[in-house]
């Protein structure tokens, strides 16, 4: 329960400091209704979460369903569940009758394999359910996103993100060296990816 709790007050702390974009107050919600759901003792469905988290953006800020990041945001976490409901099944039946006489390597292989497989697959399906969305709202779409989305998504959650909030946290405590270095080893990070 303390993971759950600390889950809840770390997601709104994010979203504070992201300061209450869409897209992550739909972090949010959904890190909190699933926390709520678990620390209640009810299981709470993936879409269930979903539709509630939707829901409570709606109730707080009505306007939020005209913007493009309410449908871009909430249709690609939507695609990747039904998409990842769909194969999470058979990705599990054929690890377990393939991995019963495999060494760790092996294992370590066929998981970190599968993962790559199951992120690209998840990307596609995500940009394929988006693209009515695109052309609605920019009257265009864009076929290489699945590409950008491999590169951007693990660089800034991994490393961009993590190195921005640590850095802007010790320029707040008056750290200044260790804040300002490490802010500007995101920047860095930041510039060519702008750029590619």
């Amino acid at each position: 329960s303390v993971r759950w709790y600390s889950a809840i007050c770390g997601a709104w702390a994010y979203t504070a400091l992201a300061g209450f974009g869409i897209p992550a107050q739909r972090t949010c919600w959904m890190v909190t209704l699933a926390g709520l759901a678990i620390l209640g003792g009810r299981a709470g469905s993936a879409p269930a979460v979903l539709l509630f988290s939707a829901t409570a953006m709606t109730i707080i800020d009505p306007w939020a369903i005209l913007s493009a990041g309410f449908w871009l945001s909430f249709g690609a976490v939507s695609a990747i569940i039904y998409f990842g409901s769909a194969t999470h099944f058979q990705s599990n039946v054929r690890m377990t009758n393939a991995e019963s006489n495999l060494t760790p390597y092996d294992r370590l292989k066929n998981w970190l394999s599968n993962s790559i497989a199951n992120g690209w697959q998840s990307q596609v399906a995500a940009t394929v359910s988006l693209l009515p969305v695109g052309a609605a709202f920019f009257s265009s779409f864009a076929l290489l996103s699945p590409i950008a989305n491999a590169i951007a998504i693990p660089l800034v959650s991994a490393l961009v993100t993590p190195l921005a909030i640590v850095g802007s946290i010790c320029l707040f405590v008056g750290v200044q060296i260790i804040g300002e270095a490490l802010l500007w080893v995101a920047a860095n990070l930041t510039a060519p990816l702008l750029q590619f």
